[in-house]
């Protein structure tokens, strides 16, 4: 009983190893999920240091409101600007990373009425 289990267990895996699977999701959807769960953040950089992790480079994260488009919310662009500071992290192959820095800005360059800048630094931990 056992040899006959374990043979048809060999051939359903091995007819299953042909099989393809793709998906809609992208790079971004993935950064999105990684850097909302499992990303650790330290408090600063003495902390990464203390916990062995090690630096891997500067990080930023920009979100800007277009001057047109009306009302800004401060607040959600600071969010914004976190978000895609952890995207840099992810996308650096980071699994950690600090925030060093929020302030909010003028950019010019693409007519940000407001605009916030998060600067930290990314860690392998």
């Amino acid at each position: 009983m056992k040899k006959t289990l374990c043979t048809l267990l060999l051939l359903l895996c091995s007819g299953c190893s042909a099989i393809k699977v793709s998906t809609n999701i992208n790079d971004v959807m993935i950064a999105n999920q990684i850097a909302k769960h499992d990303l650790y953040k330290f408090r600063n950089h003495q902390h990464a240091n203390e916990m062995g992790a090690t630096m891997m480079g500067q990080i930023e994260g920009l979100s800007c409101e277009e001057s047109r488009r009306g009302t800004v919310n401060k607040n959600n662009l600071k969010a914004e600007a976190q978000s895609l500071l952890k995207q840099d992290a992810v996308n650096r192959g980071a699994n950690a990373y600090t925030i060093e820095q929020c302030i909010a800005v003028t950019y010019a360059k693409y007519e940000c009425e407001k605009a916030y800048l998060c600067t930290g630094q990314s860690y392998s931990y």
